[in-house]
């Protein structure tokens, strides 16, 4: 019972995280045209309080000169948003005293809009709409090629389930076990920004039957701690197919088991 409380605590805490789902990932972004591995030009966007944006543009001057505006204002919707970008100056250089920077002048609005949180167009002053997106700078497709125990939640119920991705190139295999079923499913990977998604189809047995069927795999996201997070729904919400495996699943990375089924064994986390 005090597991099953510890695992609630835990799921309830990426649940409440779940509900910014929507906006935009934090970090560089970068023009989706424009990126070609050369110095460029970038967005840094950061989110506070949830729906505050604090947006820097790094890029460049006519003379060639590098230079950086900041915008801050609150998204709308969870998708929007609009504020001015302003440039600074008279602050401290490298290497000198401290120097507190004032405005410059007011450049124009800047205008994103997100189609999802790793995927946007965004329309700065003089310019037209562009196509951005975050820039990733490691192979987060490796985190994928593990081993993850996991609570899956969804209106019904609550599980501990074990997980296992595999990924080569663009091509993703996903093993979910539990006590009375196990599952298998192969899809296309494809990566938006920070997060993975796929449709896969495969199957499902539990003792002597075995259902065959696709789902979608959505906003996949492991960090660097190892901690996933997944959501599992029907490709047609209105023909539901094994409900049991839908859900939000919540859970951190673990060295791979004799059987994907044990879920009673306690594991051992990863290195």
């Amino acid at each position: 019972m005090q597991a099953v409380k510890i695992w609630a605590s835990y799921a309830m805490f990426f649940v409440s995280c779940s509900a910014f789902a929507a906006l935009p990932q934090t970090g560089m972004w970068g023009v989706d045209s424009e990126v070609n591995g050369k110095p460029g030009r970038g967005i840094q966007i950061d989110r506070q309080g949830g729906n505050t944006v604090i947006a820097s543009y790094y890029g460049y001057r006519d003379d060639g000169s590098a230079t950086f505006y900041q915008a801050v204002g609150i998204m709308e919707d969870g998708k929007s948003f609009t504020a001015d970008l302003v440039e600074y100056k008279n602050g401290t250089a490298l290497g000198k005293d401290a120097k507190t920077g004032e405005v410059s002048r007011v450049i124009g609005p800047v205008s994103m809009e997100f189609d999802t949180p790793s995927s946007g167009s965004i329309l700065l002053p003089g310019e037209t709409a562009k196509r951005f997106s975050p820039l990733i700078y490691e192979d987060t497709q490796a985190r994928l090629n593990n081993s993850f125990r996991v609570l899956r939640l969804n209106e019904t119920s609550q599980n501990i389930n074990n997980l296992q991705f595999s990924t080569k190139s663009d091509d993703i295999t996903i093993s979910i076990g539990a006590e009375n079923y196990t599952c298998k499913f192969y899809g296309k990977l494809v990566t938006n920004g920070l997060t993975f998604e796929s449709i896969a189809s495969g199957t499902c047995s539990s003792g002597p039957s075995i259902s065959v069927y696709s789902k979608k795999f959505e906003e996949i996201t492991i960090d660097e701690k190892g901690t996933l997070s997944m959501s599992v729904s029907d490709i047609d919400p209105k023909n539901p197919i094994n409900i049991a495996i839908n859900g939000q699943y919540f859970g951190r990375c673990i060295k791979a088991l004799a059987n994907i089924d044990d879920t009673t064994t306690i594991p051992s986390p990863c290195d």
